[in-house]
């Protein structure tokens, strides 16, 4: 009975980018200007670290570009941070998500129209269960998009964890797979 019932357990679903991914994924971008931006928040903690100008939100990033759609956010399926070529509602299938506006993010929304002229993604491996039986395996992950624009600005999204420092502010900033993006309009110095 045991064996047939682990038998039926199907592998844990997990989610990997490829090279070739993340090529098409900068051809998106590259030499090409933002349509549109939507910024989406799932809980009720939204960070605005306005001396820093930087944001920690929990849902995700959708990007409208020339060529289509791509989305840093989080996965209903996988359960964690995801970057594909898909709406933000396609990925989080939930109905608990609301979407920013530009008063709460205003940086970003300047971004819009702006020619971007360099494209960074950094991925990070990460040991993810496979099946039923905890094997384990390295998975390649998207943690970062750095985007350069032709007038000098940055935007910097990154999946990260953090400390709560003094006045309840994040800092200490790791990389992470599943826990809250950052928004920063520097480049921000993030630990492995």
């Amino acid at each position: 009975m045991r064996k047939r019932l682990m038998e039926d357990v199907d592998e844990t679903p997990y989610y990997s980018i490829t090279d070739e991914e993340i090529e098409r994924y900068k051809a998106l971008f590259l030499n090409e200007q933002i349509l549109s931006i939507k910024v989406f928040q799932i809980n009720n903690t939204f960070y605005d670290i306005k001396n820093k100008r930087e944001y920690m939100i929990d849902g995700g990033i959708e990007f409208h570009l020339p060529k289509g759609y791509l989305c840093f956010g989080f996965s209903s399926y996988f359960d964690q941070y995801i970057l594909n070529s898909e709406p933000f509602q396609k990925n989080y299938t939930h109905e608990n998500e609301y979407e920013l506006t530009p008063n709460e993010v205003p940086e970003i929304f300047n971004l819009i129209n702006k020619k971007i002229i360099d494209v960074k993604i950094k991925c990070k491996e990460f040991h993810e269960i496979i099946d039923y039986t905890m094997q384990t395996q390295k998975i390649k992950k998207p943690i970062e998009i750095i985007l350069k624009f032709e007038n000098g600005e940055i935007l910097q999204v990154s999946s990260v964890n953090f400390d709560l420092g003094e006045n309840s502010e994040p800092e200490n900033y790791v990389y992470s797979n599943e826990n809250e993006i950052l928004i920063a309009f520097k480049e921000t110095k993030i630990k492995s």
